[in-house]
């Protein structure tokens, strides 16, 4: 398929075109630029936090929204909006708060700040997860569920297994652990995908205007919704067993070939 019928270049992050710098290379930067300038509009589709990725955005803030949380929201920078997301079930944040608050840290993270049920709690995630604290509030309601919930263990050095065991036991939950203990929960059955088809539908585009860059097993369900999708080298088997280029690896800017064909119309 020639490239001139494509419109829409959708991004993974860390891997793709974020390194062991955690930022965006100036060769990089200049061309994500070059093409936003042009005809190519770029969505980020990362499974970072929307605060989480906050620095990445003060060196290139994209026009149109971007994809987070791996497809359970869409912001809008520009307007500093919410389009669509998807929160963990009211049920199961009840139940997590009522079962753990007493043995566990709670966090709750929304599209914009984080709520601890404690001070301690707070000042612990921010240490263990390098956040500052001026994203956090102290037992904050929102109007709606949290993208995610974190959960550790108030006995130093326990182990969350069973918690977790407890907790996945629920449906639409899917759930892991950090490498310094803290469960992670969020809503199940989401994706970037299904992120970039609500998208497509707000802005009246389809699957044969996308190229899709990634570098990850959370890209599967993006590059078969892609007409064009290339894989990092530095990139999951699995993934690269389906995508239709590869890239090179991101610490020597791989995508930058790509990114030129792309706006030269050679590929």
């Amino acid at each position: 398929m020639s490239i001139f019928n494509m419109r829409i270049v959708v991004l993974d992050l860390d891997g793709t075109i974020v390194g062991k710098s955690k930022q965006i290379s100036i060769p990089v930067l200049a061309k994500l630029r070059e093409m936003e300038s042009g005809r190519f509009p770029i969505i980020i589709a990362t499974g970072r936090s929307l605060i989480g990725c906050r620095h990445i955005f003060n060196q290139f803030t994209p026009a149109w929204p971007i994809i987070c949380f791996d497809g359970r929201l869409i912001y809008d920078l520009a307007r500093r909006e919410t389009l669509w997301a998807s929160p963990v079930d009211p049920e199961i944040v009840d139940m997590i708060i009522e079962r753990y608050s007493s043995t566990h840290h709670i966090i709750k993270e929304y599209p914009t700040y984080l709520s601890s049920l404690t001070k301690e709690s707070g000042l612990l995630y921010a240490f263990s997860f390098g956040v500052s604290r001026n994203h956090l509030r102290n037992n904050d309601e929102y109007k709606s569920g949290p993208l995610r919930i974190y959960l550790k263990s108030k006995k130093k050095g326990a182990q969350d297994e069973r918690a977790g065991s407890q907790i996945i036991e629920k449906k639409n939950i899917d759930i892991y652990q950090t490498s310094n203990d803290w469960l992670v929960l969020s809503k199940s059955k989401e994706n970037k995908a299904n992120a970039l088809q609500i998208l497509a539908e707000r802005y009246n585009f389809n699957r044969e205007e996308v190229i899709a860059f990634g570098d990850g097993e959370n890209d599967i369900e993006l590059f078969k919704n892609a007409a064009i999708s290339i894989a990092m080298e530095n990139g999951d088997e699995k993934l690269k067993q389906i995508a239709t280029h590869i890239a090179g690896n991101v610490e020597e800017d791989g995508v930058l070939t790509f990114l030129e064909h792309i706006l030269c119309g050679r590929m």
